[in-house]
C-alpha cells in the first residue's frame, strides 16, 4: 500500500503551525499490552499537539471494533486517509512522532520519515539500526510521558533552526543508512 520511493523526494516545506499525525490505535489484550505502550505514548503525542492554541493538528488514532476506542476516545478518530493524502500532510507537518509499535518493533513510519527528512521526535527506540540515530542530530528524543512530550513540541515550535537541522540530519541518514542501494551495501551485496 506504500507509493514508489520517488514519492519520498519531498520539496514541500514544512508548516511551522500545522501537525499531522494518524496512526493506528492497536488492539490490546493480556498478551499484547498495546494501551500501556504505543497506544499511551501516541495518545500522549496527540494530547499535547490538540492542547498548544499555536498548533493547527489534524488526525488522531484510528480504531476497530477491537482496540481501546472509549479508553482513547479524546485522540479517537474515524477519519481514515488514502496513502497519498497521509504523505502529503506528513510532508506539510512541522515535525511527525515514533515509537516503537506493536510487540516494539519499527514499523514502516520511522523508514518514511527520514527518507522524507521530517524532525522527528522519537520515543527511544527499541531494536539496533545500521548506524545510532543521535539525539540533536537526525532525531529529538524524549521520555515515554506526556511533560517529556510536551517539552521537545515547545522547544521545537520555539526553535524553527533546530527544526530544520533535524530535517537536514534526517535526510542525511536517510541517505546514508536507509535508501535501497545503502541496505545492500550494508548486505555486502554492492559496493
Amino acid at each position: 500500500n506504500r507509493l514508489p520511493l520517488s514519492a519520498y523526494d519531498n520539496e514541500i516545506k514544512s508548516e511551522d503551525d500545522y501537525v499531522f499525525f494518524l496512526s493506528t490505535l492497536w488492539y490490546s489484550d493480556e498478551w499484547n499490552q498495546n494501551d500501556k505502550t504505543v497506544n499511551l505514548r501516541r495518545a500522549h503525542y496527540v494530547r499535547v499537539c490538540k492542547s498548544i492554541p499555536n498548533i493547527t493538528f489534524e488526525g488522531g488514532l484510528l480504531g476497530d471494533a477491537f482496540s481501546s476506542n472509549q479508553l482513547f476516545a479524546d485522540v479517537y478518530t474515524d477519519k481514515r486517509e488514502t496513502f497519498a493524502n497521509w504523505l502529503e500532510k506528513t510532508k506539510r507537518s512541522a515535525f511527525v512522532f515514533n515509537t516503537p509499535a506493536f510487540w516494539n518493533c519499527h514499523g514502516w513510519k520511522l523508514g518514511e520519515f527520514l527518507a522524507l527528512g521530517k524532525c522527528i521526535i522519537s520515543t527511544p527506540l527499541s531494536n539496533d539500526l545500521p548506524h545510532p540515530l543521535e539525539h540533536g542530530v537526525n532525531i529529538h528524543f524524549v521520555e515515554e510521558n506526556e511533560q517529556s512530550i510536551r517539552e521537545a513540541v515547545e522547544y521545537i515550535l520555539a526553535h524553527p533552526d533546530y527544526r530544520h537541522k533535524l530535517e537536514r540530519g534526517a535526510r542525511d541518514y536517510w541517505e546514508k543508512w536507509g535508501t535501497p542501494l545503502a541496505s545492500l551495501k550494508l548486505l555486502g551485496i554492492r559496493n
